[in-house]
């Protein structure tokens, strides 16, 4: 109907210029040079990719996870890699588990967040790695396709990093893989991993820090895992 049509364009223009407002912001006020650059210059050998707003070519682009144009291509890009990935893990029988990993966040500011997270990643996986070939087999493959992410407590000015991952085990495994003394190995290892990389042997990490349970379905697990750069808020 004429009203339908009236409120869809309504709706279109409304993200439109949103959009456009998002990418003047970044024009004028961008981190980077390339930020700034991105989508304003004409590179007529540039090839062609396709966005949110449809596709886009010919353009220099920067490329980065935080442009308002590039990230979301890419957050696209990556979730569709990794929803292949689970399908044929799913189809195969493989365990699959999606994870939230976090840390302590009311004592750190966001670069030291950063900083004790990305050592305990880079240490947990190696041990579970570790841990589960030793219990299952050598041959047993394990894979942690994961993304940051960041929620702000505005009230208190307060910012939480963490991460989301999906792991995947190849062979033939139960369904129990990970309900009960795997899944509190995890916890313990991501704990230890934590401590470590933080410096502190009696730094608190609660249970709450740990998440990890077997999706309902793997429809949309890959878009939530590399969903596009948003402000989220904690109460």
């Amino acid at each position: 109907t004429r009203d339908n049509q009236t409120r869809l364009e309504r709706r279109l223009s409304s993200k439109r210029l949103s959009y456009d407002l998002l990418q003047g912001v970044q024009h004028r006020f961008g981190a980077t040079q390339s930020h700034r650059a991105c989508m304003r210059y004409a590179l007529p050998d540039e090839a062609g990719f396709i966005g949110t707003q449809g596709t886009v070519g010919g353009v220099a682009r920067c490329g980065s996870p935080l442009c308002c144009v590039c990230g979301p291509a890419i957050a696209q890009e990556k979730a569709a890699a990794i929803q292949k990935a689970l399908t044929v893990a799913q189809r195969k029988g493989m365990p699959v588990r999606l994870l939230s990993l976090t840390i302590p966040t009311g004592i750190w500011s966001v670069g030291r967040q950063l900083a004790v997270i990305q050592g305990a990643i880079k240490s947990w996986k190696s041990r579970v790695r570790r841990y589960i070939r030793n219990k299952y087999g050598k041959e047993t493959l394990v894979q942690f396709p994961y993304s940051y992410d960041a929620s702000f407590n505005i009230d208190k000015a307060k910012t939480h990093l963490h991460l989301h991952l999906v792991l995947i085990i190849n062979g033939n495994h139960s369904k129990s893989l990970f309900d009960g003394e795997d899944k509190a190995r995890l916890f313990d290892l991501w704990k230890s991993c934590v401590r470590k990389s933080s410096g502190s042997k009696a730094l608190f990490v609660g249970k709450s820090a740990f998440y990890c349970e077997e999706p309902a379905s793997t429809t949309g697990v890959s878009k939530y895992l590399f969903k596009n750069v948003r402000f989220e808020s904690e109460e």
